[in-house]
């Protein structure tokens, strides 16, 4: 059996040889310890700069079945400042536990606005769960959470 530096003279012998790079197989393992062990690490990059100040706005609570509601995602920076080309995306968890999600860009005014229309069914009755998160370059991630509630007309 060869060992590493046997290898490493073959290598060397043959690229000699054949005037070009040699692609060798990847050397198997039989078992046997060195005493030194591959590390894997995974590096994360992790925003920097301010926190981003979401606020949601819930246009009807309680609002009834059939009807359309409105929700209006409002990004600031921590001086208050208006936030425009914020990507915002906003879950809705409805009671039955449908989730629903809209993605975009704030406005000049830092909005996001969404609306849809819920349903007339059983389901929908009860607690609708809104979150709203927003990145954008130089920030980091800002988050906000708001309910509403969905009654029968």
């Amino acid at each position: 059996m060869l060992s590493l530096a046997g290898v490493a003279v073959i290598v060397i012998v043959a690229f000699a040889f054949l005037g070009g790079p040699v692609t060798l197989p990847p050397l198997i393992s039989t078992g046997a310890s060195t005493g030194t062990q591959a590390s894997s690490q995974t590096t994360t990059a992790q925003a920097t700069g301010p926190v981003l100040e979401v606020a949601i706005r819930i246009l009807r609570d309680p609002i009834n079945l059939g009807s359309t509601q409105a929700i209006i995602v409002t990004v600031n920076d921590p001086g208050g400042g208006t936030v425009s080309d914020a990507s915002v995306r906003v879950e809705v968890l409805y009671p039955s536990g449908q989730n629903v999600v809209s993605e975009g860009l704030t406005g000049t005014s830092g909005q996001y606005v969404y609306s849809w229309h819920i349903a007339v069914s059983d389901e929908n009755v009860g607690t609708f769960q809104v979150t709203a998160s927003a990145t954008k370059a130089g920030y980091q991630l800002g988050q906000a959470q708001a309910t509403f509630q969905a009654i029968t007309g």
